[in-house]
């Protein structure tokens, strides 16, 4: 599990918050999950650790290199499962 992964000790506030999202999709809140940071910083483990807890949901996943990008990246990775998205 990727909770005891020895690159995730320490983060049990960002283990919270993961969870909280999760959580909150589980009871029909949609949730959208921004994760950002310097490179080697445990974004992708921390992905992991959520995909891993949201099995059984539809979830994309988009890599940005500027964040004013962010917003259109997001919606063009969600328009496929997601057609009436609009700007």
């Amino acid at each position: 599990m990727a909770g005891n992964d020895q690159r995730l000790l320490g983060r049990s506030d960002e283990f919270k918050a993961l969870d909280g999202v999760i959580e909150a999709a589980r009871t029909g809140r949609s949730q959208v999950l921004v994760l950002r940071g310097e490179a080697g910083v445990g974004k992708t483990a921390l992905l992991d650790y959520a995909a891993e807890r949201a099995a059984g949901f539809r979830t994309a996943q988009a890599t940005v290199s500027r964040p004013q990008h962010a917003s259109e990246r997001m919606r063009a990775s969600c328009r496929p499962t997601c057609p009436t998205w609009s700007r």
